[in-house]
């Protein structure tokens, strides 16, 4: 089962991901990458090992019996960009709305409306008036709230103390 967050990395030291799937099989379906038996891409996950937004504590995991030897010269670049990825995909302040993407509601983050957006957690003391749309979210927990969820919107998993 693939996990957050998964990608494709290239012999190019092109990182592949997308906000809508962890699925390596649908990064390369999307993507229409050939492996042609060469070892041309590597299946990889970056890993949280504690919370979701402690992005110091993400670790890197090979989804591969066999590491090409072409990856280890691009493991630290690969790293640097999902850490990268991973921080921009971070809310903690005031926003109107969230449109689309991938985010991670934390801390005292106080949103307007998320439309058609997967939201992998809202924790901490984070607020949300309205979810819209497809929205997803993976997570709810601690003392996090959502006031309203319309259409087809869904919360997967509600982890707060009842």
């Amino acid at each position: 089962m693939c996990q957050f967050k998964s990608g494709i990395v290239l012999k190019n030291g092109d990182l592949i991901t997308s906000p809508f799937t962890e699925s390596h099989e649908d990064l390369i379906s999307m993507h229409n990458i050939k492996d042609n038996g060469n070892n041309g891409f590597v299946r990889v996950e970056y890993v949280p090992q504690g919370r979701v937004y402690e992005v110091d504590n993400y670790r890197l995991r090979i989804d591969e019996e066999i590491t090409p030897e072409w990856f280890e010269d691009l493991r630290e670049d690969i790293i640097r960009k999902f850490y990268q990825l991973i921080k921009k995909m971070i809310v903690n302040d005031k926003r109107g709305c969230l449109i689309g993407g991938q985010w991670i509601l934390v801390k005292d983050a106080d949103v307007g409306k998320i439309n058609f957006a997967h939201i992998v957690g809202i924790s901490d003391n984070a607020t949300v008036d309205s979810i819209y749309g497809n929205a997803k979210v993976d997570y709810i927990s601690d003392n996090a709230k959502v006031n309203h969820i319309y259409d087809n919107a869904t919360i997967l998993n509600d982890k707060r103390v009842k």
